[in-house]
């Protein structure tokens, strides 16, 4: 085998070669099929990048809408929480308005209506006192 490897070989094109033609055309062919290889091999990590991207894109929005979920999970509940108290709070203050407005009322017939009554008695008698 030893005499083989090393002999010299004169190809078609007159050329001098080491290895004989068959082996010479087979290293081409193996040549051509590693870059084949290599081409589809760079193909597959392009797809599988721009997969693993989108996968990653989708996730993120999963994770956003899980987010705004718990999120709105717990506002809810949180206002759920507070709306005994805040409807407590706004019952007093009803109340404290319906207070200060009955005040009010008061305070305005209690010193208008004396003089309204003044004035009803007064005219009325005066037109009583000018019929006779």
């Amino acid at each position: 085998m030893e005499a083989q490897s090393s002999r010299v070989v004169v190809d078609d094109n007159g050329r001098i070669r080491l290895l004989n033609p068959s082996e010479f055309f087979r290293s081409r062919e193996i040549a051509q099929a590693c870059a084949s290889f290599r081409t589809k091999i760079l193909h597959f990590h392009q797809m599988s990048k721009q997969i693993l991207d989108q996968v990653g894109e989708e996730a993120q929005k999963v994770e956003s809408a899980k987010q705004e979920a718990i999120d709105l999970r717990h506002s809810v509940a949180l206002e759920i929480a507070s709306r005994p108290q805040r409807l407590k709070d706004q019952r007093e203050e009803i109340t404290c308005l319906q207070e200060e407005l009955d005040v009010s009322i008061f305070m305005t017939l209690r010193f208008e209506m004396p003089l309204a009554d003044l004035r009803i008695g007064g005219f009325a008698g005066r037109s009583v006192m000018k019929r006779s």
